[in-house]
């Protein structure tokens, strides 16, 4: 309900723009939120104010975790931010189980499991841990 763009797909996923860093960095006061894909660096980047960055990540298991143990904490600080808090549903970690699996966790109990990749579940990428 809050969403104003809900994409869903089993076959496919959404493609931003793609620019080398020399286009990216022709980009006038980029907008915060802007994504492109850096195609100089093989990258996913996002606008902070005037600010792109890089090093966006998908959690490992155990950083997942940390995460929900410290859920309470990290809600309240995005909150306060204008961010969103955790759903407490499942979210996928970058830890793979088998060629096929991947590692994800429930943010309401804190309970890890082995799921199939082809599995719609959350996502929520990390800058730093």
């Amino acid at each position: 309900a809050s969403s104003a763009l809900d994409i869903t797909s089993t076959t496919g996923g959404l493609l931003p723009p793609r620019k080398t860093t020399s286009n990216r960095n022709a980009i006038g006061s980029p907008a915060t939120g802007l994504i492109v894909f850096n195609t100089t660096d093989n990258i996913l980047q996002i606008a902070e104010g005037a600010i792109i960055y890089g090093d966006w990540y998908l959690p490992s298991k155990y950083e997942l975790n940390l995460m929900y143990q410290m859920k309470t904490t990290i809600n309240t600080t995005a909150l306060e931010n204008n961010g969103s808090d955790f759903s407490s549903y499942w979210y996928w970690s970058s830890t793979d189980f088998s060629t096929n699996n991947a590692w994800g966790q429930k943010l309401s109990d804190g309970r890890q499991a082995n799921g199939s990749k082809n599995t719609e579940v959350g996502v929520r990428a990390v800058r730093f841990f």
